[in-house]
């Protein structure tokens, strides 16, 4: 939708304002991955779920949303995903896998 994505100019950005913020979260969470940087369980949890939040608010009709909270929920909501996916990945390593 037009009025959900960003625009420069008069190119229309491919995906929504969430998914921009999402890809950019996943992106600075990879790159703090590699440089040790590991939030707890808990608190990439709680990050993820801001996303939804959101997203839920908006499709509830509860409360309408702009670009730019789409973009913030997205970018927390993503660096957060990419965390629990580390999690998630360490627990199958070390505890599941001989």
């Amino acid at each position: 939708m037009a009025s959900r994505s960003f625009m420069m100019g008069n190119y229309q950005f491919p995906v929504c304002a969430r998914c921009t913020g999402a890809y950019l979260g996943e992106l600075i969470a990879v790159v703090s991955l590699m440089f040790g940087i590991r939030l707890p369980l808990t608190v990439a949890g709680g990050l993820a779920l801001v996303m939804l939040g959101d997203w839920s608010v908006q499709r509830l009709g509860i409360l309408a949303s702009t670009n730019t909270r789409r973009f913030t929920t997205g970018l927390v909501g993503g660096f957060g995903l990419i965390q629990l996916a580390f999690w998630s990945f360490m627990f199958c390593k070390l505890r599941l896998i001989p």
